[in-house]
């Protein structure tokens, strides 16, 4: 049964397309099929697939396809579903949003048929509610394509353990449910044995593991950054 992992970052800039590029590479490196996958995505006009998607797709060695990111949403705010220009939705209950909706999931029930994991990559914290389309958002996808969550946090400036506890206090119960582990994001060289008890008591009080402790993966090579995820992430409910 091919599973669907949302990486969400409980901040902006917690590294999760980055992140989601490395896990990519390293996946399809152990002999497995492996897709990105964005329900809606912000493009140029001119993009037939995110350009982010793109990127994460060639480092699983895919071919990007439209299928990766049915909804691309323009700078000006216009829809294009499936090539088609639907144009800016008026409101939440456009039904522009619907036939959108529809073609998300269209998209990824053909993904799953093919590849034995979807990776998809939430840049809005999951917290902050529908951040990045109504009704489609990360949130949506959660629900849809019933997928697994790790919430990332950044560990460059501290607070990312408090990071990670507000973004869990704030979740609606459902997506809260769906939330199976959570990682450690650009941890400063030398720093993963000094975040050792932060992270046993995280793991006591709330329950959840923290599957990686990362460096920053956007300063070297795909592979580099591959190498790093390989060792350094577990994700004990993907086979």
């Amino acid at each position: 049964m091919t599973r669907t992992v949302l990486f969400a970052g409980t901040t902006r800039d917690a590294g999760v397309s980055s992140l989601v590029t490395a896990f990519c590479r390293g996946f399809v490196g152990r002999g497995r099929t492996v897709a990105p996958f964005a329900a809606l995505a912000d493009a140029p006009i001119s993009a037939s697939v995110a350009p982010s998607v793109r990127t994460q797709a060639l480092a699983a060695r895919v071919t990007p396809e439209r299928a990766l990111s049915p909804v691309l949403r323009g700078p000006d705010g216009a829809l294009t579903v499936d090539g088609e220009d639907l144009g800016v939705p008026d409101g939440y209950y456009d039904e522009r949003w619907g036939k959108a909706r529809e073609a998300a999931e269209r998209a990824h029930a053909a993904l799953a048929e093919r590849f034995d994991l979807l990776v998809a990559a939430s840049t809005d914290p999951l917290s902050e509610g529908v951040v990045d389309g109504p009704p489609l958002g990360s949130a949506e996808l959660v629900r849809f394509a019933d997928a697994d969550v790790v919430l990332v946090a950044d560990a460059s400036d501290g607070g990312a353990f408090a990071s990670l506890v507000g973004t869990l206090e704030l979740l609606p119960d459902d997506l809260r449910e769906q939330v199976r582990a959570c990682a450690l994001t650009r941890v400063p060289e030398g720093e993963a044995e000094a975040l050792a008890p932060g992270v046993e008591r995280f793991e006591a009080e709330i329950g959840l593991p923290i599957c990686g402790l990362l460096p920053d993966l956007s300063s070297g090579t795909v592979e580099d950054a591959a190498r790093a995820v390989g060792g350094d992430l577990t994700l004990p409910f993907v086979p």
